[in-house]
């Protein structure tokens, strides 16, 4: 097995066994909290579809979100990703690229649960995909921006009253607008992406 290989397989079964142990452990007090501020950090692994970019294979994703929670049932917040593309070689060329998005997320549980919090989202915002290449010793890139709308679903899993894990899947339709680099005209285009993460989260403060 290759080290990416195992990296993965190693990365997938710490998610489920934490996965496991936080569901069978939680505490009964835990809870989504009114009026609190819920920040969280995750990673996980995409996988894009009709794509332009350099390459469309499944690789790391990761990022941030901070969000308010207006009760114990909705929450709006704002989120970050780093995508990262792959590389390859082309007639002694390295090509390399990434995706980043910024926007907006709005979540909705689907029960007043304890201790695991299922919710469904809708997410939206701003792209900018980068493709770098290199040889010869000359270096150069460019940029292209766009836009994404989104779905998916969780849960909120707590390991503690105000903090946990949070397992989250996702479907996107990523939009680049047309664009001049260097005089040349790249034209709009679209892709599918799905992502699967695993976030730590904690709420701060609010009202129970």
């Amino acid at each position: 097995m290759k080290g990416p290989k195992i990296v993965r397989y190693m990365l997938k079964s710490s998610v489920v066994s934490l996965f496991v142990l936080l569901t069978l452990s939680s505490p009964l007090r835990a809870q989504v909290v009114a009026r609190s501020v819920d920040v969280s950090g995750n990673i996980g692994f995409s996988n894009l579809s009709g794509s332009e970019t350099v390459d469309t294979k499944k690789h790391v994703a990761f990022g941030g979100a901070g969000a308010y929670n207006f009760n114990r049932m909705s929450s709006l917040g704002f989120e970050y990703s780093y995508q990262m593309l792959g590389s390859e070689t082309q007639n002694g060329v390295k090509l390399s690229g990434h995706i980043q998005s910024y926007g907006g997320v709005y979540r909705v549980s689907l029960i007043k649960s304890k201790g695991v919090v299922p919710y469904v989202l809708v997410a939206g915002g701003g792209l900018s995909e980068t493709a770098v290449g290199s040889g010869g010793g000359i270096k150069a890139s460019a940029s292209q921006n766009g836009y994404y709308i989104g779905f998916g679903g969780g849960a909120s899993i707590y390991a503690g009253p105000h903090w946990g894990i949070r397992p989250e899947f996702r479907y996107e339709r990523q939009q680049f607008l047309a664009t001049t680099i260097n005089g040349a005209q790249i034209a709009t285009y679209g892709q599918n992406y799905i992502l699967g993460t695993v976030s730590l989260f904690c709420q701060f403060g609010g009202k129970k």
